[in-house]
């Protein structure tokens, strides 16, 4: 079973795992991984054709509430359409009709058109949402 591993403290991990890569996308995710938890989220990610970092359930919930993608260069235009066909793919599978983009300082609302109606990307810094 594929997985993902993420650290309650970079630092502790990077010392476990030294030949671990350590990127600023890494940590970014990492950070995003552990608001989450505090948020009391039950957090699973999504792989199909293509992949999504986050698909959030509520707190003693079989439903998905939300998608959420990663992404420390979304203003490049072949990260931003990666990271926007992984976003809708999570929302088609799980019908959601709203996803998440967490940059670093890039904010927006991107409609897309989809067969039966519209999909609202909502792109806005993850300073931004932690203090939601």
């Amino acid at each position: 079973i594929p997985c993902k591993v993420y650290a309650g403290d970079t630092g502790f991990f990077k010392a476990v795992y030294p030949g671990y890569p350590d990127s600023l996308g890494l940590r970014f995710e990492n950070l995003v991984f552990l608001e989450l938890l505090r948020r009391e989220k039950q957090v699973f990610y999504f792989q199909n054709k293509r992949g999504c970092d986050f698909v959030i359930k509520e707190k003693d919930s079989q439903k998905v509430s939300a998608a959420i993608q990663i992404s420390v260069c979304f203003g490049n235009p072949v990260v931003r359409e990666r990271e926007i066909l992984g976003l809708m793919e999570a929302l088609d599978e799980y019908d959601l009709e709203q996803g998440l983009v967490l940059t670093m300082d890039d904010e927006e609302t991107i409609q897309v058109n989809v067969k039966n109606g519209k999909k609202i990307i909502m792109v806005k810094p993850v300073w931004k949402w932690m203090l939601e």
